[in-house]
C-alpha cells in the first residue's frame, strides 16, 4: 500500500474526473460512429473502470489515503501525466491575467511531480 497525501489526493480526484470526461467524449464518439465495432467500446469503458474505482477508494475528503499502487498504477500515471500536461501549458500562459494562473498550475504541478517522484511512478 502507498499513501498519497492528502494535496495529491485533491490533484488526482481532479484529474480522474477529467479522464471520465475524455472517456466520454471518445464513449460519445464511438456511439456517433455507427460503423465502428462494438470491440471499440473496451478500452474507453475499462479506462472508465479503472478511473471510478480509484475514485470510490479516494472518497471526497482532503486526507491522506492509501491505495494499493499496483492496482491503480496505470490509471493513477495517465490522469496525472494528462494533469501535468496541461499544467504545464497553463504555465506558460503570458498576459495581463495570467500571473495566478502560472502561480496556480506551478503549485499543482509540484504536489503531483512531488508525490510522483516520492512514489516511484514515471510520467506518461
Amino acid at each position: 500500500m502507498t499513501t498519497i497525501p492528502a494535496d495529491a489526493v485533491v490533484q488526482l480526484r481532479e484529474a480522474l474526473h477529467s479522464e471520465l470526461g475524455n472517456v466520454a467524449e471518445e464513449l460519445d464518439a464511438i456511439v456517433v460512429t455507427s460503423e465502428r465495432a462494438r470491440d471499440d467500446w473496451s478500452p474507453p469503458v475499462a479506462r472508465f473502470d479503472r478511473a471510478r474505482a480509484l475514485l470510490d477508494e479516494l472518497g471526497w475528503k482532503e486526507r491522506d489515503v492509501a491505495v494499493d499502487l499496483d492496482r491503480h498504477r496505470q490509471v493513477i500515471v495517465e490522469a496525472l501525466s494528462e494533469a501535468l500536461e496541461g499544467d504545464r501549458y497553463l504555465m506558460s500562459e503570458q498576459g495581463r491575467h495570467a500571473g495566478r494562473q502560472r502561480r496556480n498550475a506551478r503549485a499543482r504541478a509540484a504536489t503531483i511531480e512531488a508525490f510522483m517522484d516520492n512514489s516511484g511512478l514515471e510520467r506518461a
